[in-house]
């Protein structure tokens, strides 16, 4: 169950078995569950409404897994909502778990991944459980850091669609007021300009004054053929054309330029 308002139940079949839980018992156990979420969403959100994952990456983070049963039914519950991309993050997780665990997520960020493991709390110096009123702090802690970042967010920020030759290869350009710099985004497989993960580093960059510019390295014929994706030469000389249109934009042209890849378009900008 994710949360009160749209509440997901997955059942797992094996640990439902193993445990020998009775339909009556899961009854019960979803009804008490229920109860106790819509107090702590009272509680905790003071009114206000809970995040919408359709459509956008959803993050799922766990202190760390165990047997991963309770990630996998997070993960199962945000994608029934409509998460388009889904990744898992956790500090630590047993390493034979995290294989399990690459059916339920696009994508795993785990910091330990343990070949021993004797429970999560042996990797904390502190694993108490948080109380109500530390969960509450933390809340208000992230809602005013959020106010502080749309508040100090720069004003006429400007955005227009461009073609870089001489290929005619779209891109998305932001450029802040008296931009302090300029950074060009390399995509990897699998993602483009439209990429969420790529357009949320941006709009960080575009929020502490750098310009940037989101762009496809290949065209749509070339994307298909994907020994194009890892075509390091072919990327690299993309690259170079996008960094010399750069230099014929009035408003960007004397601009310090910045380079950041990803997967594997990564090398191309060495």
């Amino acid at each position: 169950m994710v949360d009160g308002e749209n509440p997901q139940i997955v059942i797992n079949e094996d640990i439902r078995r193993a445990t020998g839980a009775s339909t009556s018992y899961v009854e019960r156990a979803r009804e008490r569950e229920l109860a106790e979420i819509a107090r702590r969403r009272t509680l905790y959100l003071d009114g206000r409404p809970g995040l919408d994952p359709a459509r956008c990456t959803a993050i799922v983070v766990d202190d760390g897994l165990a047997t991963g049963a309770s990630a996998k039914a997070a993960l199962a519950a945000v994608k029934r909502r409509g998460a388009a991309r889904v990744v898992l993050a956790v500090p630590v997780a047993p390493a034979s778990v995290l294989a399990e665990m690459q059916g339920y997520a696009d994508e795993i960020v785990c910091l330990i991944p343990a070949k021993r493991f004797f429970g999560v709390g042996f990797f904390y110096r502190d694993f108490h459980q948080l109380t109500d009123e530390e969960t509450i702090g933390l809340f208000r802690q992230a809602w005013a850091e959020r106010t502080d970042a749309v508040s100090s967010a720069p004003v006429g920020l400007s955005t227009r669609a461009v073609e870089i030759p001489p290929l005619g290869l779209q891109g998305d350009l932001c450029v802040p007021p008296a931009p302090r710099g300029i950074v060009l985004f390399a995509h990897g497989s699998g993602s483009s300009r439209l990429s969420p993960r790529n357009a949320a580093v941006a709009q960080t960059l575009n929020d502490r004054g750098f310009a940037t510019l989101l762009m496809d390295l290949l065209t749509e014929a070339e994307a298909r053929d994907r020994r194009n994706v890892f075509d390091i030469p072919l990327l690299a000389e993309r690259l170079l054309e996008a960094s010399l249109w750069i230099e014929s934009e009035p408003d960007v042209a004397d601009l310090k330029l910045g380079l950041f890849g990803a997967i594997s378009a990564a090398p191309a900008p060495h």
